[in-house]
């Protein structure tokens, strides 16, 4: 989605273009152009392999010893 001609727009670099949300409703019901990426998984390549974090402890999978338990030093004594 355009997001008009003030604003930079980052998300046109990435190789998987990030996806706007555009035009939504807030809490308060009003109508207003939401900015906010909705793909951002795929446009940082967040599950390709040696960025891919199991456990959500922001290391990932392939230097953290335990991949399934949250920390990186878990279970390693």
């Amino acid at each position: 989605m355009n997001t008009g001609m003030e604003c930079f727009n980052p998300e046109w670099l990435f190789r998987i273009p990030v996806k706007i949300e555009g035009p939504i409703r807030n809490i308060r019901g009003e109508r207003i152009i939401s900015r906010a990426g909705v793909n951002l998984r795929s446009a940082y390549g967040l599950d390709l392999h040696f960025l891919r974090d199991t456990d959500g402890d922001g290391f990932p999978d392939v230097i953290d010893p335990e991949p399934t338990i949250a920390g990186y030093r878990d279970g390693i004594r």
